[in-house]
């Protein structure tokens, strides 16, 4: 009876790992920044597939006596570890695929364009906005907390990996604009140089905002390239960022209005904000 019990299990298991290899063969297509990490997915759930298999026509063979019994059992106990490693191992390939959440909160979110496997046109991240803030149009949706930010590592393609780094900007909406809530510089990019995968930071203190709020960035004059990729408005999918040249460290300190006139394009920045709401 366990041995057809088992049998059934196996084939369930089955199942669903071939379920899950095809969802991952077909989002694989569109994911083309994250292809290793989702080709080693695959491979992961193709070697689970392949050890339930033999699990399951094992299982018959390891009721009653005798040499075959014993190498069957012992040949399942081995694949019974095999399989604790591959999930092991499948946890933290979706670890890369997906962006952690630095914060224990289960209600912590991310704010900004999704940019989950998709490929940014402008994988170098911006290669010339000395002087810009741009204003990313996604509001917080109610009162909490700023408690880190994570975005797409860039890379230089032709050109040796440089550090480079933003202001983080919160916005609150003002007469004619915006007021500025919360200035932090984040740290350098590329300390070891990284071409690949997603960054999560986790800032020092959490930044209180409310309902409507949004969050912006500046790139400073004296070091023009920024670290985000991006979608220029000729490829952009919501289109929400837009920019405007002028601003110098005074112009957005703590408390200083910036006008909503003359921000102009409509772009993706592959960034996100983690908002905690308020329990």
């Amino acid at each position: 009876m366990w041995s057809r019990i088992g049998g059934v299990i196996g084939v369930v298991g089955i199942l669903a790992l071939v379920v899950a290899v095809i969802q991952l063969v077909q989002s694989n297509k569109a994911a083309e920044t994250q292809n290793s990490a989702q080709a080693t997915q695959i491979a992961v759930l193709e070697r689970q597939l392949n050890v339930q298999s033999e699990m399951a026509t094992l299982q018959a063979s390891t009721s009653g006596a005798g040499p075959t019994a014993s190498a069957a059992a012992a040949r399942v106990a081995e694949l019974e570890s095999t399989a604790v490693a591959l999930v092991t191992a499948q946890a933290e390939v979706k670890a890369t695929l997906s962006p952690p959440v630095p914060s224990g909160s289960e209600q912590a979110e991310r704010i900004g364009f999704n940019f989950t496997n998709r490929t940014p046109e402008s994988l170098e991240g911006d290669t010339g906005a000395p002087d810009h803030v741009f204003i990313h149009m996604y509001p917080i949706p109610g009162p909490g907390f700023i408690t880190g930010v994570t975005y797409l590592n860039d890379n230089e393609l032709s050109h040796p990996e440089v550090s480079e780094t933003i202001t983080l900007l919160v916005l609150r909406p003002a007469t004619r604009g915006w007021r500025v809530i919360h200035r932090v510089t984040l740290p350098d990019d590329d300390h070891p140089p990284t071409t690949k995968g997603i960054t999560t930071l986790k800032l020092d203190s959490s930044l209180p905002v409310e309902k409507g709020d949004v969050f912006a960035h500046w790139q400073p004059g004296a070091r023009p390239t920024g670290p985000i990729p991006l979608n220029g408005d000729s490829s952009s999918i919501d289109g929400l960022s837009v920019g405007k040249f002028g601003f110098i460290s005074a112009d957005i300190e703590l408390g200083q209005n910036i006008t909503d006139s003359g921000f102009t394009g409509s772009r993706d920045y592959f960034m996100n904000i983690i908002f905690e709401p308020t329990p």
